[in-house]
């Protein structure tokens, strides 16, 4: 159990959805007495022939690391060397009450003075519309999936506001055409300390995933799900603008493999079982080697259990911590 002090809830979250307006998501406002400390982006992708692409941009400001581009053309999920070319470093941003754009970084206009490749950087926030651009790298465009997804977790330290919201696009990565999901986080806490130090990260986290699902009937769903140790959970479905399921309370079991990966995660949402199911092609193996503290990611496929209707396209993204899995008696 967790030690509770005076003024400490355990993380016990606060869950709720929001309408993604920029206007109301200005960078420089505090929320709960926290500022913003990071924004990521991700999604996936696919092609006709089912070839996925999984990719992943972390911002700190106007500061950029590049990016994670991974596929399944090899047979297994693996990065892409093109991510060797994607912008890192400082970018210019224009921040407006109805559009954010990250663009004009300064070592693609060195590069391009000494011949380097580096591929251009333009991400594009503009109402509920979203264009990502990386040079020969990917090209999307599309708009909001619906309402975003926020909890808050109270504690006298280390407390987290964090919120995602999604699109659904269309475009191109690596130039063949694919259609797919995006997710865009704010992240929230004290400042002065990255995610990767952070207690949550460290100790708390047991399991975080973002799912989108694409029907053939028209329909779509989206949703975030997470499950931490002590008191921190917290998940809302989306159907379309209609909430499917919320809670901040939720029994999960996973059924690991032996190298610690998900065959199976089960999470009670309401009066629902919500199942994500992978494959050892969906594993993030580089992806996961690249952090500490027995990360995992891989992705997958999360639906409604009984839910019949025919998926035209689906993604999920989720990162995980088996030992804190085993250690919370959550394994099967």
């Amino acid at each position: 159990m967790l030690e509770q002090g005076f003024g400490d809830f355990e993380y016990r979250t606060v869950v709720g959805s929001f309408e993604p307006r920029l206007e109301t998501m200005i960078p420089s406002d505090p929320r709960f007495g926290l500022n913003l400390q990071v924004q990521y982006i991700y999604g996936g992708f696919r092609t006709s022939d089912g070839t996925q692409y999984i990719v992943e941009r972390k911002f700190i400001g106007p500061m950029t690391g590049g990016l994670w581009l991974m596929s399944t053309e090899s047979g297994t999920l693996k990065l892409d060397m093109g991510a060797l070319r994607s912008t890192r470093g400082e970018t210019r941003r224009e921040i407006t009450e109805a559009r954010r754009v990250w663009g004009e970084h300064l070592m693609h206009k060195l590069g391009q003075a000494s011949g380097s490749g580096d591929q251009p950087l333009t991400l594009d926030l503009n109402g509920d519309k979203i264009t990502w651009s990386e040079g020969d790298l990917l090209s999307l465009e599309g708009t909001l999936a619906g309402p975003g997804f926020q909890f808050y977790a109270p504690m006298r330290n280390e407390p987290l506001f964090y919120t995602t919201h999604a699109y659904w696009v269309k475009g191109t990565v690596l130039g063949k055409e694919v259609d797919g999901f995006i997710g865009f986080d704010h992240g929230y806490w004290q400042h002065g300390r990255e995610w990767k130090e952070y207690r949550i990260f460290h100790d708390i986290e047991v399991s975080w995933e973002v799912f989108g699902n694409a029907f053939e009937d028209g329909s779509n769903e989206w949703g975030v799900i997470v499950k931490g140790r002590g008191d921190m959970s917290a998940a809302v479905i989306f159907e379309g603008d209609k909430i499917m399921g919320r809670t901040n309370l939720m029994p999960a079991r996973y059924d690991l493999d032996d190298e610690g990966f998900i065959n199976e995660g089960v999470f009670t949402i309401g009066d629902a079982e919500w199942v994500f199911t992978s494959d050892a092609a969906s594993r993030m193996h580089e992806f996961s080697n690249a952090r500490w503290a027995g990360y995992r990611a891989q992705a997958g496929i999360t639906r409604r259990r009984g839910d019949d209707r025919k998926l035209k396209n689906g993604f999920c993204w989720i990162e995980f911590f088996p030992d804190r899995i085993k250690d919370e008696g959550l394994a099967d």
